[in-house]
This record gives structure tokens, sequence and C-alpha cells, in this order.
């Protein structure tokens, strides 16, 4: 799904002379306790404009109910982005749950309450959980950068299953 949009992306900043690139390397990945020392990254999403990244994404993909460990994994990634300066970032979920506005509640509360690594902090919500709307749920944060520098976060959710007209299709047909 991630190549679906970044396809979708390259054509919609062509014109700014942006590039779009999947899986390249960057960042740190978290420290391994057996190794004592992270390794290379790799951003899932990149955009970037010549050398200097616009925004960076990290993608996961949602199969059931909410997994509080392997989304806040996920999202602390993006942080191992953040030093390199990216102003924006993009966290993505492609949900095929059965309950994504379960998932993506339980997920912002996660977001305001969980501390973020390297003194990274939540601010606050820029714009508030909005959705679903065309099976798209979302929102944009501002954290806290150690160097007093802040980031932005875009928070977006996909229903793929797109359980939410499902559910309004048959409370139609009730």
């Amino acid at each position: 799904m991630t190549d679906l949009l970044a396809a979708l992306l390259r054509q919609r900043v062509l014109k700014l002379g942006w590039q779009v690139n999947l899986r390249e390397p960057g960042g740190f990945t978290a420290k391994d306790p057996a190794l004592g020392r992270g390794g290379r990254g790799e951003v899932d999403l990149a955009i970037r404009s010549r050398s200097a990244h616009v925004a960076v994404g990290e993608a996961i993909l949602v199969r059931s109910g909410f997994d509080c460990s392997k989304l806040k994994e996920h999202f602390q990634r993006l942080f191992g982005y953040a030093p390199a300066g990216v102003p924006i970032m993009l966290f993505l979920i492609w949900s095929y749950g059965s309950d994504p506005a379960s998932v993506w509640k339980r997920y912002c509360k996660e977001v305001a309450e969980t501390e973020a690594p390297v003194a990274h902090e939540f601010r606050k919500w820029i714009l508030p959980s909005t959705g679903p709307n065309s099976d798209v749920w979302y929102a944009m944060s501002e954290h806290a950068h150690p160097n007093s520098v802040s980031c932005r976060i875009a928070h977006v959710l996909v229903d793929l299953r797109q359980e939410s007209r499902r559910c309004i299709g048959a409370s139609w047909r009730t």
C-alpha cells in the first residue's frame, strides 16, 4: 500500500522538483541489547527536495485489533529519523481490522501519553483527530526535539476493509 501512496505522491510533487523514495537507508534502529548498539534504519517513505528531506514516513499494517507494543515500536522509529532535522513526519496505519475506529482512538491516546525516545516530547494536537472521512482518519501533532526544534507528525489510518462503510450500509438496511 505504501508503494501505491508513493506513486500517487510522486505525481503530485513532480512540479516542485521533489522526489519520493521507498525504503531508503536512514536513521537508526533501536539499540540491540546483545550488541549494545543500534543499526542503520530504513525509512519506509521519504520525500526529498534535492538532498534535503521534506518529510519521512513510517508505515505499519494492522491486521486485527490494537497492538500497543507494535504500534508504539513503529511510531518510535520515526524519532530515529528526526535528528536529521526532518520537519514533517508521516505515520501511516494500513488497517485490515474489523474495528478501525477503536484502533484509531487508542492509538491517538497512546501518542499523547507515551514517552517518545531521545527526549522528544509530545506538545499538542495541531489538528485534532478527524474521521472517518472516506475510510481515512487523520490528525497532526507537534513534538519537541532535544535542540528545541519542533517537528510535526501527520498521523493517518486507512481502513482498507472499508469497515465504516459496511457499518453505515448495514444500518441503512435495518
